[in-house]
Order: structure tokens, then C-alpha cells, then sequence
């Protein structure tokens, strides 16, 4: 006989574990070098989380995380891609303006590679707008603001 404390529903907690282990497997194999692999895991994480009502952040960190390494394997077209895809998301969830300027600093990055300086610019001063309205990123809005005087001089 079971107790009121025990459910007799089955338990999330598997689930949800498989998920960010999932998610932050792929984030160590990027940090080990192991890019393909990184997306691969990634790529899970994100289609575990496209089945959960409420999880758009996470989704839109997978995003953010898969084009980051889509840029270190010079996949740039793919990583500006997966950088719009999270700043959407990330644009419809309240209190991620901090997550919003990464984007646009990431897109920033790629399109400075690419040889864009022109929208690398614009797209690093849309992050440092959104930094200077945040308090603590004095460190990220010091780094962008040395680049444009290193671009301008």
C-alpha cells in the first residue's frame, strides 16, 4: 500500500536528468575539442527539450551552445543560423536581455570572420546597448568598446 507522500504517477526526475546531463556533456566535449560530438549532444538535448512545455530557455541555450561550435568547426553560415534561432527564443522570455546580447555579440564574432565588418559592428553595438542597461556586464561592455576603438584606430 503506498503512502500519500508516494505518487503513483510515473517519475520526470529520469528525464530531466538525462536532458542536462545530455546538455552539458555536449558543452564538456566542445571544451575537449570534440566538436562534432558536442553537436551531437547538443542535437539531443534540444529535441528532449522541444517536448517540454516551458523549457525555451534551455532550448534557446542549446542553440546558443551548438552555434558557438559550429563557428569553432568554420561553419559560419550554420552558426549565425543557430545564434538567430536562440536570440528569437530568447527574445520572447523576460529577464534574458544578458543571454539576447551574447547573441548578438556571437553574431558579431561571425560576421567579422566572414569579413562583414559593416554588420559586425552593428550587431556588437545592439550587444553593448543591451549591456550598458545591465547591471555587472561592465566587463562586456569594456571588451566591446575596446574593439570598436581598435577598429576605428
Amino acid at each position: 500500500m503506498r503512502g500519500p507522500w508516494q505518487s503513483t504517477r510515473p517519475s520526470k526526475a529520469p528525464r530531466a536528468i538525462k536532458r542536462t546531463v545530455t546538455q552539458n556533456f555536449g558543452v564538456a566535449l566542445d571544451e575537449m575539442g570534440r566538436y562534432e560530438e558536442a553537436i551531437q549532444r547538443q542535437e539531443q538535448a534540444l529535441a528532449i527539450y522541444k517536448t517540454i512545455k516551458g523549457a525555451a530557455r534551455a532550448r534557446a541555450g542549446c542553440n546558443r551552445n551548438i552555434g558557438i561550435t559550429l563557428l569553432k568547426l568554420d561553419r559560419c553560415e550554420e552558426a549565425i543560423q543557430r545564434q538567430e534561432q536562440a536570440l528569437a527564443i530568447y527574445k520572447t522570455i523576460k529577464g534574458t536581455e544578458r543571454e539576447q546580447a551574447g547573441c548578438y555579440l556571437n553574431i558579431g564574432v561571425v560576421a567579422s570572420r566572414l569579413g562583414n565588418d559593416k554588420d559586425a559592428i552593428q550587431y556588437e553595438a545592439q550587444a553593448l546597448e543591451i549591456y550598458r542597461t545591465i547591471e555587472g556586464t561592465e566587463r562586456e561592455a569594456s571588451w566591446l568598446l575596446q574593439e570598436y576603438r581598435f577598429c576605428a584606430g
